[in-house]
């Protein structure tokens, strides 16, 4: 006859045999059951406590970008309309279509990499 038993801890017949080999084995067991939980436990939290420090970055990471090219388009505005008042177009105009390129960049998303749009089937 084969017994299985399934977590971490065997079934009590087993545990008191256990016990009748070596004294207080099965409070052993458990201690050690116990611990392992602890540990895993752990583990699992500041699994978790990392990856909500990682969300806070990328967040405030966003944010920094969002607002660093905010002031880059509008310095580059106020410069645009500086040279426009000053006579000088081409600058102008310059200035004024480095923030567009830029919006324009961003509304089209990431560049694909190598170059093709289209999905491969795989192989």
């Amino acid at each position: 006859m084969q017994l299985e038993s399934s977590g971490p801890l065997p079934l009590p017949d087993i545990l008191r045999g256990y016990n009748s080999i070596v004294p207080d084995a099965a409070e052993r067991i458990f201690q050690m059951a116990e611990s392992e939980q602890r540990t895993r436990h752990q583990a699992t939290l500041e699994l978790l406590d990392i990856k909500r420090q990682r969300v806070v970055h990328i967040k405030l990471s966003d944010m920094t970008g969002l607002w660093l090219g905010f002031v880059i388009c509008a310095g580059a505005m106020v410069a645009s309309t500086c040279f426009f008042l000053l006579g000088n177009n081409y600058a102008g105009c310059g200035f004024l279509l480095l923030p567009l390129v830029g919006i324009a960049q961003a509304l089209r998303g990431p560049p694909t990499r190598g170059g093709n749009d289209e999905k491969q089937p795989p192989a």
